[in-house]
């Protein structure tokens, strides 16, 4: 589907940014770049999903963008506030949302997990888990729920003899 501008968007585009290149490309650029609600935590990720209310939301060069989910246009566009200045502050790691997608290809799954202490972990991954948001895991063990710090995982496979 064609990305493009509302009116509305294009408005906003002109007033509060000094984007001078062409300003369907540009939303393209921002679309194709731009970092998502997800790929922040905290405070910022809070204030993101307050303004995204069903939108699809990027974050680029320090504006928000406001797009809608199902045609991919332009509906607004902020600046990001002072106080959630430098946004890099709020990002989640790379290293979290590597491990964050790596349990996500789990879920529902048996697994065994290598803890960083070199304790191992083996139990059922809850679905529960959303990726990129959650740093904790539960599992569930012989009947009891154990939540563990992603920060703690050092490797996750699925059980094969289950």
């Amino acid at each position: 589907m064609k990305k493009r501008l509302t009116y509305h968007g294009k408005k906003r585009v002109n007033e509060r940014t000094n984007i001078s290149e062409n300003k369907t490309a540009f939303i393209r650029k921002v679309s194709r770049l731009g970092k998502t609600k997800n790929m922040y935590k905290g405070k910022f990720y809070q204030y993101l999903s307050s303004k995204s209310r069903g939108s699809r939301v990027k974050v680029y060069d320090n504006y928000i963008y406001i797009m809608a989910k199902n045609s991919k246009s332009l509906i607004t566009v902020y600046p990001v506030p002072e106080k959630y200045l430098p946004t890099e502050q709020y990002e989640v790691s790379k290293n979290l949302l590597s491990k964050s997608a790596k349990v996500n290809n789990f879920l529902d799954k048996m697994v065994t997990i290598l803890m960083k202490d070199g304790s191992i972990v083996t139990g059922y991954i809850l679905k529960e888990f959303v990726p990129m948001t959650m740093k904790k895991v539960t599992i569930i063990r012989e009947k009891e729920q154990i939540k563990i710090d992603i920060d703690d995982i050092e490797e996750i496979n699925e059980c094969k003899d289950v």
